[in-house]
This record gives C-alpha cells, structure tokens and sequence, in this order.
C-alpha cells in the first residue's frame, strides 16, 4: 500500500515529520513528535494518535499489525531521552533490530530504566520476518472489570446476544441503550445504568419505521444515540455509500470514537451481516475479522453488543450460536434469549457463558405493545417490560424444553452413542459392520452418525479391510495409530 500524500488530514504540528513510509520512519517521526511534546508545542495523546492515523494511512497498520506499529511509537517516545541526535538515531536502529529490553539502557543514558515503564519490548528481525512484541507483566496494573451492567454486560468487552428470531433480541440491546442514555435503574435491583451515549449498527430493520420507534418507546434520551449506517470514501457525494464493513472500517470506528469520547456503548445487529466476505462458519477468517474490533473496545473502553441468530443444530447452548465457536470464544458474555415452553408470550434472558465474572441468575421480560405518536398518526411498537424476579435455569435446560423433540432426539444420541461403545469394545470393526448392526438394532443413519461425532469415534483406513475403513474408540486409535 503507498504512502498517502500530505494533506488536511496530517496534523499541522506534525507536518514537519511526513512522509512515512516505513516502520523506521514511524520511529523517527516518534522522536520528533516526542520533542513537540516536550516543548509544548502539542499533547502527548493527541501526538500518539495522530502518529498511529499517520502510520495507518501508510499502511503500515496493515503490513506489520497494530502492536508492532505501538510498539516503535513507544521506543520513539524513549529516544527522546538521548542526545545528541546521532546518538538517539543510532539507539533506535538498534531497538528495532536487537532486543529492546537489552537495549533500553542507551548510550551512557541513566535513564535507562525508564524504558521498561513504556510497557512494550520488540525485537525487530529482518523486514522480511515478522517482529515479537513482549509485554513484561510487573509494567501491568491490574484493573476491575468496569461493570455497565452488574455480572451481565462490561465496559471494554465484547459481549452476544442470542436466539432464534422474533423473540426480542433487538429490543433488548435497544432497551440497555435507552437505560444508558437516562442512567436508569436496571431490573430485579440491580443498579441503575452509567449515563452515556450509544452508537446503533443496524443492517435488518429499517431505521424510520423500527429503530426510532424502539427507542421512542424504550423511552431512550435519542440525542445521545448515534447511528451509524454506512461508509464512504472522504469526499465522496451523498448516497455513495456502502454497509460497513469489520473487515476495511475498524479504522473508521477509532475516528468515531476519537471524536465522540461519551460514546461507551455500540449496538452491532446482527453482527453477521458487517463481516463482509468473512465465512462465519471458520474459526480463523472469525477471529481474524474480530480481533482488532477486540482490541479497539478494549483500548477505547466501550461496550459492543453482538446480536445473532442460532442455528439450527441440537446439543448444548454455547455451540448453537452461529456457526462457529470462535464467536464465543473471543465474546466475553453470552446471553440467550429463549421462549418460555409452559407460556410462549414470555422470554427467558439466560447467562451461558462469562469469562469475567458470576454467572447472574436468569431474567424474565415480555415485548409489550405500546403506542408511539408519528406525524400520521399512532403505531404499535414493541418494548421490553421485565419481570420483577430472577430465574435460576440453565439456558441448556430452557431451550431443551423450548425444542420439541429436543429430549426425544437427545435420548436417541445417547442410545447411539451407548451402542457404539459396546460394538467397538472389543477392537475396531468394519464400517459397513457398523452400519448393518445399527440398522439391525432400529438406529437411523444421522444418528450414528451424530453419535459418532459426540463419541469422537475414529473412523481410518486400513489395508486389513481390503482397502476399506474401520471405526474405533478414541483410546484403541491411540494404541494402534491410522496410517
């Protein structure tokens, strides 16, 4: 990616530092913006940030990672400790080419010790190769979790909500928004809401006729709500828009909360539909897309709600969300919206999973009908009204009671999955073995097959077999390795 030329978007205290167009040149220009600091000239958190759009618009951001691109910033700040200017440039080089920690005393510098407060260390191999970025863990501060939503939702944290479609998702993350913008009380005592502004990513329902109703109804402050609905190239006429996009506009997010610092919470739904050409169901393009938004919230200490459907699969709860677990996996909360079995206009809002704090016990709500005033007239639009107490249910248990069959089709796995641990006790047995004396015994085909999979059964080819396959019990396949 070449270097942008300057422009209106260079800061005019940093002009003299432009162009860059490498990562040394990124440390230099870190050590004269350090010098501007120094002298008054402009603030340090305004200098990092700026140098970091400089980088990004250099594309460096993209070659070498956002680590690697804080991490020169950071020794360009240390360098400035050193004088003469051959010494610094010639303390520098070896930073980024040596290891940092070795290095951080600097020429004849007592100050040397200082560098290690600057948190990062960075070896810098050949261009070619990628750099290690060390963090040394006595330069970290423990932190509390920052609660927006006691146990439930955290300030810095990427946080799901999901369940199958109609039950009221969407309202839900519009009634927490509505809750921030007035700091009211949230349901059940548990505290009332931090006063701050929210930024709505809504790509399914239509902002006019669903959105701006919700929040009317919600009783939201709308003029601490932003919405975001799309981007388009700086410049760019009215209408040259496109849906945006995790995969391009992270960067445009950071301007937006650069500018905007009481927006702490963001509303993404679904979150599907702004992955751009990323295949949900693999785990790697998942975590790829999501790993910068991660470390954007978590540097900007904002909140983002995901909002997703399940599929369609049976078995536990974690693994129905979407299609890949990488979205649990770097989500910090869960929860599941599920549709109470014994009353079907009341909702179930369960935990299933936190990595930060106790799982808080189940909610109840309804999505009430309430009138909202238009210029034509009154329409009906939905809200959630919660119940007055708190449910102790797995969220497991609930949509195995909400699913019909769930029990019936669960008991046939564990039937399969019995059967199969009696047929290969004894040592592995052929497939097609396998499958007549699961017909024999009345077991359907998915069903083996799914009990197969739950089992983790091995199924390799073996020349014995005449070329054929063998199934076998995890623990005989390590005793007697496939080819």
């Amino acid at each position: 990616m070449p270097a942008q030329q300057p422009g209106s978007d260079i800061p005019q205290g940093l002009r003299q530092v432009w162009p860059i167009r490498s990562l040394e040149d990124l440390g230099i220009a870190a050590c004269e913006a350090a010098r501007m600091v120094r002298d008054g000239t402009v603030g340090r958190i305004g200098a990092v940030d700026d140098l970091y759009r400089m980088a990004e618009g250099a594309g460096l951001v993209f070659r070498y990672g956002d680590d690697v691109v804080q991490a020169y910033i950071s020794a360009g700040f240390e360098a400035i400790k050193i004088e003469p200017n051959e010494a610094k440039a010639a303390w520098l080089e070896d930073c980024v080419n040596d290891d940092f920690d070795a290095q951080a005393q600097g020429p004849g510098d007592s100050h040397g010790a200082d560098a290690d407060a600057q948190d990062t260390e960075a070896t810098r191999p050949p261009r070619s190769k990628r750099v290690a970025v060390l963090r040394r863990a006595s330069n970290i501060e423990p932190e509390p979790i920052d609660w927006a939503w006691e146990d439930r939702f955290a300030f810095g944290k990427l946080a799901l909500i999901a369940g199958d479609p109609g039950l009221g998702k969407s309202q839900v993350a519009i009634d927490i928004v509505a809750r921030c913008t007035l700091s009211d009380p949230f349901p059940c005592g548990e505290g009332s809401a931090p006063q701050c502004e929210a930024l709505v990513l809504t790509a399914e329902d239509g902002l006019k006729d669903t959105v701006i109703p919700r929040l009317i109804a919600a009783g939201a402050d709308r003029s601490r709500v932003h919405i975001l609905t799309g981007t388009k190239i700086e410049g760019a006429a009215a209408g040259e828009e496109d849906l945006f996009d995790l995969t391009r506009d992270v960067a445009v997010l950071r301007d937006v909360l650069k500018a905007n610092r009481k927006i702490r919470i963001i509303v993404i739904d679904p979150l599907t539909a702004y992955l751009g050409e990323t295949q949900a169901h693999k785990n790697a393009q998942v975590r790829k897309v999501l790993t910068p938004l991660i470390k954007l919230i978590e540097n900007f200490g904002v909140l983002v709600i995901g909002v997703t459907h399940l599929n369609k699969s049976a078995g536990k709860a974690i693994y129905r969300v979407l299609d890949s677990i990488a979205f649990v996996a770097l989500g910090r909360i869960l929860h599941l919206v599920v549709q109470d079995s014994d009353n079907t206009d009341n909702r179930k809002f369960l935990c299933d999973k936190t990595n930060i704090g106790p799982k808080p016990a189940g909610l109840t709500f309804i999505c009430q009908q309430v009138e909202v005033p238009t210029r034509t007239g009154n329409m009906w639009v939905s809200r959630v009204s919660w119940g007055t107490r708190t449910i102790n249910q797995s969220a497991d248990e609930a949509i195995a009671a909400a699913t019909p069959g769930a029990n019936d089709k669960n008991s046939a796995i564990n039937e399969a999955v019995d059967f199969l641990k009696r047929l290969l006790a004894d040592g592995p047995v052929a497939s097609t073995e396998v499958f007549k004396a699961a017909k024999a015994n009345g077991i359907a085909t998915v069903t083996l097959r799914r009990a197969k999979k739950d089992r983790g059964i091995i199924a390799r080819h073996d020349d014995s077999f005449d070329g054929g396959w063998k199934w076998c019990l995890p623990s005989q396949d390590d005793q007697d390795s496939p080819r």
